[in-house]
């Protein structure tokens, strides 16, 4: 679990596929789904960076977003250290899978941004 974030149903496979708004996390210790919504309104920023976040501290990882639109309130940033390897983000191709402005109000004009310390610009 990551940080009071419950694994969804049947979680734990690498078999299948994703469905909208599951997101599969792949460690070494092994394979956990969540579920967020996906559906273009409800604000997953909140629940998507906890798990990229999670995910950094557990390289080498791989996160995987199944289809949907994330809806994201402002962005996400990923300060990854310097020296890491083996983040892997990937979602289910091109409109498919996006990350969405949940408000217009929004100030960056990034969903998500990776760097590491020495590269670190705004």
């Amino acid at each position: 679990m990551i940080n009071n974030m419950i694994p969804s149903s049947g979680g734990g496979s690498s078999a299948g596929a994703l469905v909208t708004g599951q997101v599969r996390v792949t460690t070494s210790s092994g394979v956990t789904d969540y579920q967020l919504a996906g559906d273009g309104s409800t604000d997953d920023r909140a629940a998507l960076n906890t798990l990229l976040q999670a995910a950094i501290l557990a390289m080498p990882c791989t996160v995987e977003l199944g289809a949907g639109d994330y809806a994201m309130s402002d962005g996400i940033e990923l300060d990854l250290p310097d020296s890491s390897r083996g983040l892997h983000i990937k979602g289910q191709g091109a409109g498919a899978t996006r990350l969405v402005w949940h408000n217009a109000s929004v100030s960056n004009y990034y969903a998500l941004k990776i760097f590491s310390d020495n590269a670190k610009t705004y």
